[in-house]
């Protein structure tokens, strides 16, 4: 799955339901979000992920952290 909509990433992932929906792996861009790489990066280990990987860009056209799910 991936998730990138300009800034509102953040909004996005607090209306899924984590507890009802199984995501095995998630790609969300960061660099719009007002709290940015750990705001993301907070909510989504507290969801039960751990980041992956991180693909990133020098002209942003990419920032975007990859999670797994640690129930894989």
């Amino acid at each position: 799955m991936n998730l990138d909509v300009e800034g509102n990433e953040l909004d996005v992932l607090q209306t899924i339901p984590f507890d009802s929906v199984f995501i095995k792996t998630i790609s969300v861009e960061y660099i719009h979000n007002s709290g940015g790489r750990n705001a993301v990066k907070q909510f989504m280990v507290a969801k039960g992920f751990r980041v992956f990987g991180e693909v990133t860009d020098p002209r942003n056209w990419a920032n975007d952290l990859v999670f797994v799910n640690e129930r894989l």
